[in-house]
């Protein structure tokens, strides 16, 4: 699995070039398959490939998400979502996307009660206790 910004993404694809990831979907889809990897590509919306060929598309988080030490956080849930998916012999690339949503809406509560402007990283983990009582009341 991979995680980069779409910085990182260019120079995976060895461009410089905007044009390389304009269709984002595309581009996602292309390297998971080329490449049989899971991509999680950060950004305006997160999207996640599949080596398969799917890809989605994430509705939760915001750009408060963007600042340092929040791709480390998302990588620590991803790995912690991935164990316990292996362990339980879960479908990986379902628990990626589940882990990106969880990780979106921790950042969506952080947004809420800090504000995106001064939120941190450490704020949006602390926000994931919050995520996971919204889902023990569904």
């Amino acid at each position: 699995m991979l995680t980069p910004h779409e910085g990182e993404f260019m120079r995976l694809l060895g461009t410089d070039d905007r044009e390389a990831i304009k269709d984002r979907v595309s581009a996602v889809r292309d390297f998971s398959t080329q490449n049989g990897v899971t991509l999680v590509l950060k950004g305006e919306r997160v999207l996640i490939g599949s080596p398969d060929g799917r890809v989605v598309v994430n509705p939760t988080g915001n750009s408060g998400l963007g600042k340092a030490g929040n791709g480390d956080t998302l990588t620590g849930i991803l790995t912690g979502f991935v164990a316990q998916a292996v362990k339980m012999n879960t479908d990986i690339f379902e628990t990626v996307v589940a882990g990106v949503y969880v990780a979106g809406m921790a950042g969506d509560v952080a947004e809420k009660r800090f504000g995106k402007r001064v939120m941190t990283a450490s704020d949006v983990r602390e926000c994931l206790s919050d995520v996971f009582r919204e889902f023990e009341s569904v």
